[in-house]
């Protein structure tokens, strides 16, 4: 995986310096309140505490289009194949991706990636961890002993009402994203691991769902929208001996408010409210470490960070 990550990060490194490359710079900021745990059926549990953790996180993407399979109407005369490389970087972790988007039409685009990474600890919060079942705890490793890869295949459908019935304030947009793909760290002898401070991952093929309503408008404040995100395993089973209690294959959820900004050609702003879904669980419990050890039995929605996005184009 080390190899894999040099060949990424000198690919990104080449495409940076070549004719009509798009570059763009991501940085996004989350910050988390403070939520307790609490039992029994699905039910929301308010915040405890106005701070928990802040989290930071910045990516620089390159790519590159080429027209392919084009015609004269709306609908294909964007089509084109996509090149891209991109390398993020969070206080406790690295990861270089590349992927390819196909676009055949103006409302879908198929993409193939495949993204490599690795962590470390600092003070608190840790890149990469296994859990120990004999301790129910995590147990830090050494920075780079362990590497996160992630290969996916995604498709994403779009739609614009101004399509149909046009006029700059008739944009009610719509996107629809499936993506699967096989979540794996190496170097480790345990069946549940944390990546990137989020606990209780597993090895296996894994599905995320995207979905945004929003109404687009010809204003500094460019668009409202409301989204949903659905994502976890096909199979129970990659959770082991925890399988059957903890409900492997439970979708966590997030849906929230999103406000977007065009502040000018070069830069863009972000902001969401989300509120998150995640397991509830019939025993009482106080730390995550606990978790695999439970019985789901429902779902608790939490108010779960406010989102933050600047992206940043050269």
């Amino acid at each position: 995986m080390k190899k894999a990550a040099v060949v990424i990060l000198l690919f990104l490194a080449l495409i940076c310096h070549a004719e009509g490359i798009q570059l763009t710079l991501t940085t996004d900021a989350a910050y988390l309140p403070e939520n307790e745990y609490k039992s029994g059926p699905t039910h929301f549990s308010a915040p405890v505490g106005p701070y928990q953790i802040f989290k930071p996180r910045t990516k620089l993407s390159a790519g590159y289009k080429i027209p392919v399979l084009t015609g004269e109407s709306a609908l294909f005369s964007g089509n084109n194949i996509k090149f891209n490389a991109e390398l993020t970087v969070t206080p406790v972790s690295f990861v270089p991706e590349v992927s390819v988007e196909f676009t055949p039409a103006a409302f879908f685009v198929l993409t193939a990636g495949f993204k490599t990474g690795s962590g470390w600890t600092i003070g608190s919060l840790s890149g990469i961890r296994e859990y120990n079942p004999v301790t129910r705890e995590y147990d830090a490793l050494d920075s780079f002993s362990a590497w996160y890869t992630y290969p996916y295949l995604r498709a994403t459908l779009m739609f614009d009402l101004a399509a149909v019935f046009p006029g700059d304030w008739n944009h009610v947009v719509g996107l629809a994203e499936y993506e699967a793909g096989w979540d794996h760290l190496s170097g480790i002898s345990r069946t549940v691991w944390e990546w990137q401070t989020v606990e209780n991952y597993a090895n296996g093929i894994s599905n995320r769902q995207y979905y945004v309503i929003g109404y687009q408008m010809p204003m500094k404040l460019s668009m409202a929208a409301v989204t949903l995100e659905l994502k976890g395993h096909y199979r129970s089973s990659d959770y082991g001996e925890f399988a059957d209690n903890y409900d492997g294959n439970f979708k966590d959820a997030e849906t929230g408010f999103l406000v977007q900004f065009d502040w000018n050609e070069k830069n863009t702003f972000y902001s969401s409210i989300v509120f998150g879904g995640r397991r509830s669980f019939r025993e009482e419990h106080k730390d995550v470490s606990e978790e695999p050890f439970l019985t789901t039995c429902g779902r608790e929605w939490i108010f779960s960070y406010i989102g933050f996005r600047w992206i940043h184009r050269f």
